[in-house]
C-alpha cells in the first residue's frame, strides 16, 4: 500500500482561509456581474420576434438569491403584464385581459397547440453560456487577487 504525504504552504493556507469567509460576498458579485450578458443576449432575441416591444423592456434581472439547497442563484425574465395585443391587421389593440410577460415568453419558447414553439430563452442561453462563463472566470480572479 502507498502513502503520500504533503506539506501545504502557510500562505496557501491564509489564502484559502479568507476565501471561505469571503466565499458568500464573492459569489454574489460574480453572479451580479456574469448575468449582463444574459439579459442583453435575451433581450436581444425578444427584439428580433417583437411585436409590441412590451416583452422586451420588460427582460429585468433579480437579486441574488440563496437556495434552501445552498446554491446562489440570480433570474432574468421578463416582468410586467402586456396589455396589447397586435390584430391580424398589424394594429394595436388593447387586450380585454392583461396577460403576464412571462407568459407569452413560455407560450413562445414552448409553442402552443396553435403556435410553433419559438426557442427564445434557450438560444439566448446558448450563445451567452461562454461569454458569462469567461466574466465569471475574470472576476473571481480579480475577487481572489484582492485577498
Amino acid at each position: 500500500m502507498g502513502k503520500f504525504s504533503a506539506h501545504m504552504p502557510d500562505e496557501l493556507y491564509k489564502q484559502l482561509y479568507k476565501l471561505g469567509a469571503e466565499s458568500e460576498r464573492i459569489a454574489k458579485i460574480i453572479l451580479d456581474t456574469a448575468v449582463e450578458p444574459l439579459t442583453r443576449h435575451i433581450k436581444a432575441e425578444c427584439r428580433a420576434h417583437r411585436r409590441t416591444g412590451t416583452m422586451e423592456d420588460s427582460v429585468k434581472k433579480t437579486k441574488v438569491g440563496y437556495s434552501k439547497t445552498g446554491a446562489y442563484y440570480i433570474v432574468v425574465r421578463p416582468t410586467g403584464m402586456a396589455t396589447e395585443y397586435l390584430d391580424k391587421n398589424g394594429q394595436r389593440k388593447p387586450r380585454k385581459t392583461p396577460v403576464r410577460n412571462m407568459e407569452i415568453m413560455a407560450y413562445a419558447e414552448y409553442g402552443t397547440s396553435n403556435q410553433d414553439p419559438t426557442p427564445i430563452l434557450s438560444k439566448a442561453i446558448a450563445d451567452a453560456a461562454p461569454e458569462c462563463l469567461n466574466i465569471m472566470q475574470e472576476t473571481f480572479n480579480r475577487e481572489v487577487e484582492k485577498l
